[in-house]
C-alpha cells in the first residue's frame, strides 16, 4: 500500500470543503508540478493520505483514505 502527502493552503482548499465533498472527492486541478500531477495519477481508492496544509494560518493536518 502506498502512502501519499498531499501539501495544500488552506486558503484556497481546506480540510472542511474536502470533507464535505465526501466520498465523491473533488478534482485536483491547478497542480502546476508536473512530477506532483503525475503521482496523484498514480493515486488508488483506499491508499492513505496525509493533508499538511501551511500558510497564514500555521500547519495543521489531517489524514483520509
Amino acid at each position: 500500500m502506498a502512502y501519499w502527502l498531499l501539501k495544500t493552503e488552506p486558503e484556497t482548499w481546506s480540510w472542511d470543503q474536502q470533507r464535505k465533498r465526501g466520498a465523491k472527492g473533488e478534482p485536483w486541478t491547478g497542480v502546476r508540478n508536473w512530477q506532483a500531477a503525475r503521482n496523484m495519477k498514480t493515486m488508488k481508492n483506499g491508499e492513505l493520505a496525509f493533508f499538511y496544509h501551511s500558510g497564514k494560518s500555521g500547519a495543521s493536518s489531517e489524514s483520509s483514505r
